[in-house]
């Protein structure tokens, strides 16, 4: 499965059911791979702080498709939606777990 394409469907989901934090964050995510899809050489996406405790591989450990999923128009109504989420102030976080095997 595309990357692009479980953040965007992850996001879809998760906004679906009133999940706004979690939204926000696989959507940033969606609009990251977006704009690395577009532009390769200048992909900017430097911060995988949101995921670094969870099982979800790191986007320089991933291969990018070679065309977007969304036109503009489209990633920009996630955009000012993200932009909107972000301005009511609060933390957004996944949720994680304890590994089973080592405890951590």
């Amino acid at each position: 499965m595309r990357a692009d394409k479980a953040f965007l469907d992850a996001g879809n989901a998760t906004k679906q059911v009133g999940a706004n934090d979690f939204a926000y964050i696989f959507f940033n995510r969606y609009i990251d791979l977006y704009d690395a899809i577009e532009d390769p050489e200048n992909n900017g996406i430097s911060d995988n702080t949101d995921f670094e405790e969870t099982d979800i591989p790191s986007p320089y450990e991933i291969s990018l498709p070679e065309k977007n999923l969304l036109s503009s128009q489209e990633r920009d109504e996630i955009r000012d939606w993200v932009l909107e989420i972000n301005m009511d102030g609060s933390e957004k976080v996944l949720p994680t777990r304890t590994c089973e095997y080592c405890g951590y």
